[in-house]
């Protein structure tokens, strides 16, 4: 992800490995994890995010932690922040496809 704002960007990758469990609409579909590295282009990569995880239908919840690993982590005596993020992801508005089923002569 980049994001940019005036004369300041910062750019945020890394990946996330999913592991599908048992389809159900009320139970977990999925457990996640993964690490992020973020970078301003003018400085040091300045923060690690490690990322843990659950899938439900249509809802994503999920525990991060931000660990300083710039120049300032002797001053935070690498200590970081706890995040917590919370994604909803509507149901598709769009009509399916509908057969109608006719003989053929």
């Amino acid at each position: 992800m980049y994001m940019a704002h005036g004369k300041a960007s910062e750019l945020l990758y890394g990946t996330n490995v999913l592991f599908h469990l048992k389809e159900n609409q009320m139970e977990a579909t999925g457990v996640y994890g993964g690490v992020l590295l973020r970078d301003g282009f003018n400085r040091n990569t300045d923060a690690a995010v490690v990322i843990v995880g659950m899938r439900f239908p249509n809802l994503e919840i999920g525990f991060n932690y931000d660990l300083n690993i710039s120049e300032l982590k002797a001053s935070t005596d690498l200590r970081g922040a706890f995040e917590l993020s919370v994604i909803y992801t509507s149901p598709s508005m769009l009509l399916k496809k509908t057969a109608i089923p006719c003989d053929r002569y």
